[in-house]
């Protein structure tokens, strides 16, 4: 039961990302990390926020770190 619902919570980004017509298939683990994310309802964080701008319901907080430190 658990790996349906890791399944469909996958599935949901991946159309989401296809039909904006982008290509979901080079950023599984993107979106396998953000599925995740968003079925325990945690917040993921990145330092590169254009791999996770466009997936629906992420609550994605970015990590910026300055070139001096």
């Amino acid at each position: 039961m658990g790996f349906l619902i890791d399944t469909c919570i996958w599935i949901e980004p991946a159309g989401a990302i296809r039909a904006s017509g982008r290509q979901p298939r080079h950023r599984i683990q993107d979106l396998w990390l953000a599925s995740q994310a968003v079925q325990h309802g945690m917040r993921l964080l990145t330092r590169n926020h254009r791999d996770f701008d466009d997936i629906p319901g992420l609550d994605l907080a970015v990590i910026e770190i300055s070139e001096n430190a």
